[in-house]
This record gives structure tokens, sequence and C-alpha cells, in this order.
């Protein structure tokens, strides 16, 4: 932990922070000073949020799998550059940033029952490719690789199967 000093109007305080830099280099984003607990009360809020979503939906499988990964680089090291080297997606407040964005996304996605929206939209891709099935004309194809003479794949033909 480095010591930090705030200086007020009549005073001098010094914080000890758990970060290696006094800036992010990035403009409106303030280096947060207890990022790694801030992390970790983030992916425990967005991991609670998604799972309200039903259990075989993507998206919920998808953000519980990131944020457990990120909970992983934070149990592994108080260091925030060893976390931030571990989860390897910038800095740590931007990492924030986007648990933050995630948790915002998660309340939309149950509000709105997105998974229903994959569903119906699976469905009619299915109804599609079954009814284009009856336009297509070459159900058998063989296939052949055709190289030129240096051995350099030229094009591809395709034959009909007698059916």
């Amino acid at each position: 932990m480095q010591p930090m000093k705030i200086v007020t109007r009549n005073c001098v305080t010094t914080l000890k922070t758990n970060t290696y830099k006094q800036t992010t280099a990035i403009v409106g984003l303030a280096v947060d000073t207890d990022a790694r607990n801030t992390l970790m009360r983030l992916t425990s809020k967005c991991l609670a949020s998604v799972e309200r979503a039903p259990a075989d939906c993507g998206y919920r499988k998808s953000v519980e799998e990131w944020m457990h990964f990120i909970q992983k680089g934070v149990l592994m090291s108080e260091d925030v550059k060893t976390i931030e080297d571990f989860i390897d997606q910038g800095q740590i407040e931007e990492v924030i940033e986007k648990v933050q964005d995630e948790i915002t996304l998660a309340d939309e996605y149950i509000a709105q029952k997105g998974w229903e929206a994959v569903e119906e939209a699976q469905e009619y891709a299915t109804k599609w490719y079954e009814f284009k099935m009856e336009d297509l004309h070459y159900t058998n194809t063989e296939v052949t690789r055709v190289e030129d003479e240096m051995g350099t794949p030229a094009a591809a033909s395709t034959t009909e199967q007698p059916k």
C-alpha cells in the first residue's frame, strides 16, 4: 500500500491505498483507491442480477463465466497490478466500469425477458430453414478440391449426385 496525501483547507491527511498509480491517464476515469473491494462487490452484484434469468439462458451462462473469472483474479492477489495483468482487460477501473455496465444490461435483459426474444428468433430460423429446404436443389453434393500447378487451392467445383 502506498500512502496518499489529501490536502484540505486546514489539514493534510495521509491515506493508505491499494493501488500503484495516482492517475489512470484516462480522461474522466479516476483512480479507485479500493478497486479490489469495489470489483469484488460489483461482480457479486452482477451475479445476483443474472441469477434471475433462466439457468439454461446463454446470456446468463456467459456473464456468470466472466464474473467468476474476474473474481478468481481478485481473490488470487491483493496487488492491483497483478489483478489487472490476470484479467487482461485494461486497468482495474476500466473493468469496474465494464461490470457496472453489465449490471445495467443484465437488469434490462431481465426486465425485457431477453431470453424469450432469443427463443423466438431460434424458432423463426428453424422454420425458415425447413421452408427453404424445399427450394434447395443440391441436397447431396460432392465438393472436390482443385489446386493449381503450385499446389495452391484454386476453386472448388460442386457436382450434383443422383438421387
